[in-house]
């Protein structure tokens, strides 16, 4: 925007449409303003980590707000009564004013890490994997660390968390990785 953006009139829905690595950037060249009860809603598997909010001066979130992503103020920001950011509230020059506030910084997804790696007699391999619950994990092996086969997508409920590899035999060796697709 070239001047102030206000949300006052209905709440505002940022939907990521299933992807999970979306971002959000939101400019004004002035006033950040949202009025009493207003939202900004996720959906669609957008996240508060993903949005940015670049403010020319000041901002100002109004009573019972429920805000979502990382203000960056030139000036100031004001969270009035009982408004929630998930997010930050970063001022450059001012100060970050609250008054009965509840601020949650939101997490970032945790890096997948493997813990033990068991190997059965018969050859099935049991793997202890670190990761941030909810998240879909691509889980491959490999015989020679330069051909992958994926194993599977599993969505971890819990971490750490086991997978087996049902599929492993008696080679001598066999590699895994994970990662977020």
């Amino acid at each position: 925007s070239t001047s102030s953006l206000e949300i006052s009139s209905g709440d505002l829905t940022l939907d990521a449409q299933g992807n999970a690595n979306a971002v959000f950037i939101f400019q004004m060249a002035s006033t950040l303003t949202t009025t009493s009860g207003r939202q900004v809603i996720l959906s669609g598997g957008a996240k508060a980590a993903n949005v940015y909010w670049q403010v020319g001066s000041s901002a100002t979130l109004g009573t019972a707000t429920i805000f979502k992503g990382t203000i960056m103020a030139q000036i100031s920001i004001t969270l009035q009564t009982g408004a929630t950011l998930h997010g930050r509230a970063l001022a450059r020059i001012g100060a970050v004013t609250l008054d009965a506030n509840t601020i949650t910084i939101p997490t970032l997804p945790q890096p997948p890490r493997f813990g033990p790696i068991y190997r059965a007699p018969g050859g099935v391999v049991t793997l202890v994997i670190t990761n941030t619950p909810g998240l879909a994990l691509t889980l491959q092996t490999s015989a020679n660390l330069t051909s992958w086969t994926t194993l599977a997508t599993p969505t971890l409920a819990v971490s750490p968390d086991t997978f087996t590899d049902t599929t492993a035999s008696a080679e001598a060796r066999r590699f895994y990785r994970a990662f977020y697709p």
